[in-house]
């Protein structure tokens, strides 16, 4: 009976250590899901930022092709013909 009694104890010590292991790994995958979590709200954070960097981007560069294409087309012409007219005035 001492015998028994003597198992039941290291049997339950021993469901105790497995119990405390199996809470550690619980609390870690917890934290690991936590850590995740946090990195995927800095990734769609910084998504966000390269996104409006990129429109803001792509409206300047709007911006510079269209004077860039009215420059060709009419400006260059119109300040050519500008220092034509002050050189025949002059």
């Amino acid at each position: 009976m001492k015998r028994r009694l003597r198992e039941q104890v290291d049997r339950s010590e021993s469901l105790e250590i497995d119990l405390e292991a199996e809470k550690g790994k619980v609390a870690t995958a917890e934290e690991a899901k936590q850590k995740a979590e946090e990195a995927r709200a800095i990734s769609s954070a910084a998504l966000n930022v390269a996104q409006n960097n990129y429109s803001e981007a792509q409206g300047i560069v709007d911006t510079l092709v269209s004077e860039a294409e009215w420059m060709r087309d009419r400006g260059v012409v119109l300040v050519l013909l500008s220092f034509l007219n002050l050189g025949s005035v002059c």
